[in-house]
């Protein structure tokens, strides 16, 4: 009997993970809204979805893995569909939901899937759902600028940089002394943390069930965000940063751990050159900090930023092996940005929704400029709804909190609402 033989590129390490991870589970992946505001030409919007596919290979690749092979190879599909399915005055969240639940397996093809809601005439919404194979967070905001430049018919084809070309270029820098030894630095950081971090609420693991994510969100005023970017620039720091060490101080109060540590998204994209292209460059990196009654919020912001900086110098060099169990806990933040105006239509980021990593829970920062929203993920085998509306409060207590007082030892901000307090007290 003939041979089968597949032509195509090796995964690199931040697939090779994902590809592990969803092993016997649900396929990780991405989704977003894409909000488009004016007169749509929907002839144009179908153009410039077809050159998108066209352009980025990644969009039009499939995973085959032959017998005998435990990782499967990237094959590069030469057309991928293009047509937009449109459904005329539909529930958004209906559809955002349906669409999430009908993601297809990447070995079957599809691993991009689009669908357009007309709200009104002025007024459509662009689902677009993507494997983690395929893409990050980062690359859900290029589609939406790629999407807009396209409508107006100004991307040339030749300009993206394809992920293929970015995998053989990491298989080789991780092979280097530089990477062996920087490898070695990621394996000690990974090993320190400690126990994992249980909170209250938290439900018993149960044997045999894969992860079945869901998602809450809550808006933080407007005044508050502009406090806590006050707060970030008197000590030198963004607005993730200030986020990531509030994180980290409500799991320290909630847990009674000395020792918090975070699986933080990094973007991946440290060079100019990726900056445009799509793909999974994103990866979790542990942030480890250790807490005392007596420091301040401003001793965790600075360390904080400590742990960012050197995970950012050496990112590139982080590929953890094997499988992760799952206990831990995530951080993630993006800039939605403003959108793009393209021919008379306007073209902005929604609603992101992104399962991309065996997380029990995970924090996702999204800002939007005038307002700050925060998304936590959780996996319903290990807390349930209730308690994570809960948690989400005890977040926005603390940083409505540290919007008023940052300079307060984080002992005694408060994590409880009036209301929940009084009920503590009573009970």
């Amino acid at each position: 009997m003939q041979a089968l033989k597949v032509e195509g590129y090796r995964l690199s390490p931040q697939q090779q993970q994902v590809w592990q991870w969803q092993s016997g589970a649900a396929g990780f992946r991405l989704q977003c809204s894409i909000r488009i505001e004016g007169p749509l030409q929907m002839e144009l919007l179908s153009r410039a979805w077809a050159e998108l596919l066209q352009r980025h290979e990644i969009l039009r690749t499939t995973f085959r893995r032959l017998p005998g092979m435990e990782l499967p190879l990237q094959v590069i599909m030469e057309d991928a569909a293009a047509e937009l399915e449109v459904t005329d005055l539909s529930d958004v969240e209906e559809e955002f939901r349906a669409q999430w639940e009908r993601s297809e397996n990447p070995e079957q093809g599809r691993v991009v899937q689009a669908k357009v809601v007309r709200l009104s005439e002025e007024v459509h919404v662009l689902l677009v759902t993507l494997s983690a194979l395929c893409g990050d967070r980062q690359s859900l905001k290029q589609i939406v600028t790629e999407l807009a430049a396209g409508y107006a018919g100004g991307v040339e084809p030749e300009e993206a940089l394809q992920y293929a070309d970015y995998c053989a270029w990491q298989q080789e820098l991780l092979s280097t002394e530089e990477g062996v030894e920087a490898g070695a630095y990621w394996e000690r950081e990974a090993e320190r943390a400690g126990s994992a971090v249980t909170l209250p609420g938290e439900l018993k693991p149960s044997e045999g069930l894969s992860a079945a994510p869901a998602q809450l969100e809550r808006l933080v005023d407007e005044k508050v965000r502009c406090k806590l970017v006050g707060l970030g620039e008197h000590a030198g720091v963004s607005l993730s940063e200030v986020l990531l060490a509030a994180w980290q101080t409500l799991l320290w109060r909630l847990s009674g751990e000395k020792q918090i540590r975070i699986e933080c998204e990094y973007a991946g994209r440290k060079y100019e050159e990726l900056s445009g292209a799509l793909g999974p460059f994103a990866k979790y990196l542990p942030v480890v900090t250790h807490f005392e009654d007596q420091m301040s919020f401003a001793d965790i912001l600075k360390i904080a930023n400590q742990s960012i900086s050197y995970g950012d110098e050496w990112q590139e060099y982080f590929f953890r092996d094997g499988v992760p169990q799952h206990h831990q806990i995530g951080f993630e933040y993006l800039e939605a940005g403003d959108g793009a105006e393209a021919a008379g239509v306007r073209f902005k980021l929604g609603a992101v929704r992104s399962w991309t990593a065996p997380l029990k829970l995970k924090l996702s920062c999204v800002d939007e400029g005038e307002t700050l929203r925060l998304q936590v993920s959780y996996d319903t085998n290990s807390y349930n709804a209730s308690g994570v509306e809960r948690l989400l409060a005890s977040l926005t207590t603390l940083l409505e909190s540290l919007s008023e007082s940052g300079s307060e030892r984080i002992g005694r901000l408060p994590v409880l609402s009036a209301r929940e307090r009084e009920q503590v007290v009573k009970e």
